[in-house]
């Protein structure tokens, strides 16, 4: 192959529009441009925000389930258990341990056994109004002290 050059008239020419100065883009022509790509790219962000929100939300969704779950599931020791035994088992026992007692009022002892056997023991605060006082004036002596810190 031959390797071909310009002449030296066309050198000269294409060194002078090499050299030249070009006007930079008017403000009108970059203002036309940053319009034309700010509406694609608002159309291409707003899916990807609802995508964000959505995944979060199956994300809150899915731990909900997963916890509510779990929570049915699993008792921590908190839930009630069932008295093992049937009531008449009981009833002759308290019968046995009693002999005075009548066989219905034997049962009915048997009874109020088992509906106390599944309560959960707390405190009964209702007669004691000074501990409520001041408990609930410490709450408030330690909220007043948070905030003014």
């Amino acid at each position: 192959m031959e390797s071909w050059r310009l002449s030296a008239d066309l050198e000269e020419i294409q060194r002078a529009l090499s050299n030249r100065l070009l006007p930079g883009p008017s403000p009108l022509l970059r203002q036309k441009v940053l319009a034309g790509m700010r509406s694609p790219l608002r159309r291409q962000r707003s899916p990807a925000r609802w995508r964000f929100t959505i995944a979060v939300a199956a994300a809150a969704l899915f731990w909900l389930n997963l916890s509510l779950t779990a929570s049915r599931i699993t008792d921590c020791g908190l839930r009630w258990r069932r008295p093992s035994g049937s009531i008449e088992i009981a009833a002759r026992q308290i019968e046995q341990l009693l002999p005075g007692l009548s066989p219905v009022e034997s049962r009915r002892q048997a009874i109020l056994l088992r509906a106390g056997s599944t309560l959960t023991p707390c405190l009964d605060l209702s007669g004691n109004r000074d501990l409520i006082s001041h408990a609930s004036r410490f709450l408030l002596d330690e909220g007043r002290a948070e905030r003014s810190q």
